[in-house]
């Protein structure tokens, strides 16, 4: 009903009656989705019900989604991408949340990077903050390292290598002249969890009365927030619901035949929303297929490698934590090489086995699709 909802409301806004209804349809998931939650955390000792927040369950400081409970990390990564997070922030009291691929981490085995979205709280923050944060980020020699601040919203980018008071004058001047409200910061760090990667930190910077015209960046019901502030939007609003399965459709259908992949990722994340548990397995297996996941991250590195190579002089201290960032890099995708050599003892490796293989996951996808909006059209 949700995804159904969508267009209508898209195009014009919701009347009276009709936000009377969407309130009393967000109240019906959120009942429904609190007993389904109750029904998760019953049969997993190291998880808690989040009563506040309808629809999550609570582990190693951070909220999920009820239906991701089988996807999510283990206590070791997850307690290490914690870290990461709260490192990567621009804002203080922002609301930080892993998001993408390394959500599934449990499920998926390989991810080729790691990915943020922080919420900015509106009226806690000012644009001076903002510019100092990134710019401390910009500067900082160590790891995480940070190689690129980009403005999404009139866009404007810049390395993180010739970062200086003109730089930062003209990231106040977007903020301000040109009321830009969304950043993204490309770091590069070192992880025990998935080796070395790139990590992202997407930055809303919400305003007070337009926080759903600025979250539509992003979705709540992929992302994992970690404990410690208010969440910016709650996860049963039905058409943020809505836009999300549609977003997810689209971009099975896009990806399904260039990236086959990517396409996996976004239908095991369509599937554990609409919860069409008989798809779990079969979408599973094809992701972790050495041709699927694990290559996507071998893929993911080797393009990263090579983006950073001659970026800094040799002399400077960033350029030595880079060294050793390209160094751990090379390492990384040398063990996922291993594995994948390993594994390709029983998946051949010739161009026909790739073609054959693409087909089998694009046909099993488009039939997952027919299924998705079949669930839909019915409900």
């Amino acid at each position: 009903m949700c995804a159904k909802l969508v267009p209508t409301f898209d195009e014009s806004g919701p009347r009276e009656d009709e936000k009377r209804f969407l309130g009393d349809l967000r109240n019906y998931i959120e009942e429904s989705w609190a007993e389904l939650a109750e029904f998760a955390a019953a049969r997993f000792k190291d998880v808690s019900v989040d009563s506040a927040h309808p629809g999550y369950l609570i582990r190693d400081k951070v909220l999920f989604p009820f239906y991701l409970h089988q996807d999510i990390p283990g206590t070791t990564e997850l307690a290490e991408f914690v870290t990461l997070g709260l490192s990567l922030r621009v804002t203080r009291d922002g609301v930080i949340c892993l998001s993408g691929s390394a959500v599934l981490l449990g499920a998926l085995k390989f991810v080729g990077d790691i990915d943020y979205c922080e919420y900015a709280v509106p009226g806690t923050y000012s644009t001076a903050d903002v510019v100092d944060a990134a710019g401390s980020h910009a500067v900082r020699t160590s790891c995480p390292l940070c190689e690129r601040v980009n403005v999404m919203n009139p866009k404007w980018s810049q390395s993180c290598v010739v970062w200086d008071s003109t730089t930062s004058a003209e990231l106040t001047r977007h903020l301000d002249e040109y009321n830009a409200h969304q950043l993204k910061l490309d770091f590069i760090t070192s992880t025990q969890a998935v080796g070395t990667v790139e990590a992202t930190n997407v930055v809303l910077l919400l305003a007070a009365g337009k926080e759903d015209e600025i979250a539509r960046a992003s979705f709540a019901a992929q992302e994992v927030p970690i404990l410690g502030a208010v969440l910016p939007r709650p996860l049963c609003e039905p058409l943020q619901l809505g836009r999300y399965i549609l977003f997810l459709i689209r971009q099975v259908q896009h990806f399904m035949s260039e990236d086959p992949a990517k396409a996996l990722k976004r239908a095991l994340s369509l599937a554990r929303i609409l919860m069409l548990s008989e798809w779990d397995e079969i979408l599973i297996d094809h992701l972790n297929d050495p041709r699927a996941a694990l290559t996507a991250a071998m893929k993911a590195r080797s393009q990263l490698l090579e983006k950073l190579r001659g970026v800094t002089k040799a002399d400077s201290p960033r350029a030595q934590t880079l060294v050793a960032l390209q160094r751990s890099i090379e390492s990384t995708i040398a063990e996922l090489k291993s594995v994948k050599t390993a594994s390709f003892e029983t998946y051949p490796v010739s161009q026909a086995a790739a073609d054959l293989w693409a087909g089998t996951v694009t046909f099993a996808l488009s039939s997952f699709i027919r299924d998705a909006q079949e669930a839909i059209a019915g409900d």
